[in-house]
This record gives structure tokens, C-alpha cells and sequence, in this order.
């Protein structure tokens, strides 16, 4: 009976990973824009939620922010989703927006009275509201 030989195992070059081909004609889709909200204070509050909420340079109640929806803000979204409210701001919110100057944008309460501000957005004011999220902006400027 012959031996079958075992050859030592070669360690595989990495390979270059290819750049997926673009197509003509197609511009990339631009990441949505999120409008974030803080509701609630930060008494309280865990150093590390806190932190993440002055990086958002949310520093008063009822101030606004624009970002891009990343991975990194989606992860200080999720962090700190038990004081803020969040979702994709319409061309027309983002223009009154920047109407105002600067951002954070500073805004009023909004006009017949929040949501309990305890609670997830179905039934309260906190957390992701999708599109919802034009409505409570237009309510508060």
C-alpha cells in the first residue's frame, strides 16, 4: 500500500478586495438625514449617556441636531435613546431648520403638549419615529 503524502499547508496570500463596479448614469445614494431631539434632562444620568449626549452638542431640552445616519450616530442614538427622539427629517424640515441659523437648533415646547416623556414613541416621546419626526419639528418651531 503506497502512503499518500501529506503536504504541509500553505499559508493563502490575501487577496486585494475588488471596489464594486459603478454604474453608469447612478449617482450613490446619499445616507438619509436624521433630526434628533433631545427631551429629557440629565440628572441622573450615567457618565457614559451623558457623554454621548454632549457629543451630540444636545446641551438644552427641546435643542435639535441634523446628522448623517452612520454607523457611529446609530450607535449613540441606541446609547442614549432613553432621552432623545430621532428620525428621517423631510427637505422641507431641514429647511426650516436651517432658517433659524446655527445648529443645535433651539425650539420651543411643542404646541399642545408632548407625549409622556417616560415612554417609547408608539405611546410616548422617546426613541426612533421615522418620518413622525417632521410633524413633532413643525409642531416646536
Amino acid at each position: 500500500m503506497e502512503k499518500e503524502q501529506t503536504s504541509k499547508k500553505t499559508p493563502k496570500k490575501l487577496e486585494a478586495k475588488k471596489a464594486p463596479k459603478k454604474e453608469k448614469g447612478k449617482a450613490p445614494a446619499a445616507p438619509a438625514t436624521y433630526a434628533v431631539v433631545r427631551i429629557r434632562g440629565v440628572r441622573g444620568v450615567r457618565w457614559r449617556t451623558r457623554a454621548v449626549i454632549e457629543r451630540l452638542q444636545l446641551t438644552r431640552k427641546n435643542h435639535c441636531i441634523l446628522i448623517q445616519n452612520t454607523d457611529s450616530y446609530k450607535g449613540m442614538l441606541k446609547l442614549s435613546k432613553d432621552y432623545l427622539t430621532w428620525g428621517e427629517a423631510s427637505a422641507e424640515t431641514i429647511a426650516l431648520l436651517e432658517k433659524k441659523g446655527k445648529p443645535p437648533y433651539a425650539l420651543k415646547p411643542p404646541l399642545g403638549g408632548m407625549e409622556p416623556i417616560k415612554k417609547g414613541y408608539p405611546t410616548g416621546a422617546l426613541g426612533y419615529r421615522g418620518s413622525a419626526i417632521n410633524e413633532l419639528i413643525k409642531k416646536m418651531l
